[in-house]
């Protein structure tokens, strides 16, 4: 019988000197509680205390652990924390913007990548369209190595999943149509064939709800031509192997733990002082 494991991602923005520390380990122990998570993954952690935001984990469950401690700057971008009783490999891509864990989760090979890729204040579009390329060429790297390409990738890619380094065939050759993906698992490009993953991120664009918040991240640049305002830079790829193991709809951006927290202000903008500028995301695969 098939179990569901369920992930939580959150771009918890702690690279400053800021007062929501306390906050930010209580409203992620309140999701892992609320939500039954199994897999915590964070990104931009600098300032978080793994030790601590452990012990808080195994008040709620005593099966969490902390992955990734030889990897000194791994706690500087990301921390990584699950309930398997299991060893994890662990590799990292010279960039340190890519880090993958290496899970057999009842008896499947699952290649998790957690990435925090680079901001769109420091690079313009272009460059990061260009670097993409360079992520995208790590994922086939550990695929080969492990000789599986049951590769999840999730975290923040700060591009939305309609730009060219996620869409683009040389770049993630992320999708939104998951009948396409199972089917045929691979486009053809030129001479040479291009794995897919599955973009389920689509489904949270300009979602319609009570509270008019239509992203994961908002940021108002009137000073540019094209202004979406709304983004969906944080966001799961699937790949054609793990498809089959994605539970559909089950993505979903969490804005609010009723009574507990409330991540999004009165205009449905991510409450960046109490929490983080960054929408948390849950998603669920079955084994």
């Amino acid at each position: 019988m098939a179990e569901n494991y369920n992930f939580l991602f959150w771009n918890v923005n702690q690279n400053y000197k800021n007062k929501n520390i306390n906050n930010i380990i209580q409203a992620i122990v309140d999701i892992v509680d609320k939500k039954k998570i199994n897999f915590v993954l964070l990104a931009e952690t600098k300032l978080m205390d793994s030790s601590l935001l452990l012990t808080s984990l195994k008040a709620v469950n005593k099966n969490f652990k902390y992955r990734g401690k030889h990897e000194i700057l791994l706690e500087k971008r990301f921390m990584a924390f699950d309930t398997l009783n299991t060893k994890v490999h662990q590799d990292t891509d010279t960039d340190k913007r890519i880090t993958s864990f290496i899970y057999n989760i009842n008896k499947v090979k699952v290649i998790l990548n957690l990435v925090h890729l680079r901001d769109k204040y420091n690079y313009d579009t272009y460059s990061l369209n260009e670097y993409a390329k360079d992520h995208v060429g790590y994922i086939y790297e550990i695929e080969r190595k492990e000789k599986s390409d049951n590769s999840i990738v999730v975290g923040d890619f700060n591009l939305d999943p309609y730009e060219h380094g996620i869409m683009g065939v040389k770049g993630f050759n992320a999708i939104m149509c998951s009948k396409t993906v199972e089917n045929k698992g691979k486009r053809t490009f030129g001479k040479y064939d291009y794995n897919y993953f599955y973009n389920p991120s689509w489904e949270l664009i300009g979602k319609s709800n009570s509270t008019g918040t239509l992203g994961t991240y908002f940021f108002n640049d009137s000073g540019k031509v094209d202004l979406a305002l709304w983004h969906v830079l944080d966001q799961v790829l699937i790949r054609q192997g793990l498809l089959k193991h994605y539970k559909p709809n089950s993505l979903e951006i969490i804005k609010e733990i009723p009574s507990l927290h409330k991540f999004i202000n009165r205009n449905g903008k991510p409450n960046a002082t109490k929490y983080s500028d960054h929408l948390p995301l849950i998603f669920t695969l079955e084994f």
